[in-house]
């Protein structure tokens, strides 16, 4: 399954001014019933868009 990428900007912002925490992949994950892998893919190309920016190594939301 495709994440949109729009959805998973709000889905971030929303957390990020709700608890303060940068999501995981695996909250993104259970968020959007997708696997982690498909989730670590969307944040990697949400950075197109240069709205959220992954750590590359481990594939995790650096900044947003």
């Amino acid at each position: 399954m495709r994440l949109d990428l729009c959805d998973l900007r709000i889905f971030v912002y929303e957390r990020l001014i709700g608890d303060g925490l940068m999501p995981s992949p695996a909250d993104i994950a259970a968020r959007f019933s997708v696997t982690e892998s498909d989730a670590r893919d969307a944040i990697r190309a949400a950075r197109i868009r240069k709205a959220l920016l992954p750590d590359p190594p481990p594939g995790e939301l650096w900044m947003a």
